[in-house]
């Protein structure tokens, strides 16, 4: 009986020594945290705003603008008024556009009424 004991005992220590040494060569991987800040931070950088969304903040506010539209080959353009609202988001570093045409040339070339609305919305890629 002491011989099995002796056995089991020193089995044990064995494994709590194995279990010691193995602990200090492995790494731990890195925790959830630390993996997201490692890729997260980065990307935020990227959104900050810059220089170049400076330039398009100028752009913000109502302004009228003069659209001109080829209806055909070896042909003029047609001139038509409209009016684009800039109105900044998130920050500034995007701009929605809201365009308002109020006559438009039709199929025939000719000036029509048309009440044309039209949206979009611009930014600066701080990526490319």
């Amino acid at each position: 009986m002491l011989r099995v004991l002796k056995a089991l005992l020193i089995g044990i220590v064995t494994v709590f020594i194995v279990g010691l040494l193995s602990r200090t060569k492995r790494k731990r991987p890195p925790s959830l945290v630390q993996r997201l800040r490692r890729l997260m931070i980065p990307k935020l950088l990227t959104c900050k705003s810059n220089a170049n969304h400076k330039l398009l903040g100028e752009l913000a506010g109502t302004w009228n603008y003069v659209l001109k539209i080829l209806v055909g080959p070896n042909k003029p353009p047609v001139e038509t008024d409209g009016i684009v609202v800039h109105k900044p988001t998130m920050d500034g570093r995007y701009y929605f556009a809201d365009f308002t045409v109020e006559i438009l040339p039709g199929a025939d070339g000719k000036l029509q009424k048309a009440n044309f609305k039209g949206k979009s919305i611009e930014g600066y890629d701080n990526v490319k």
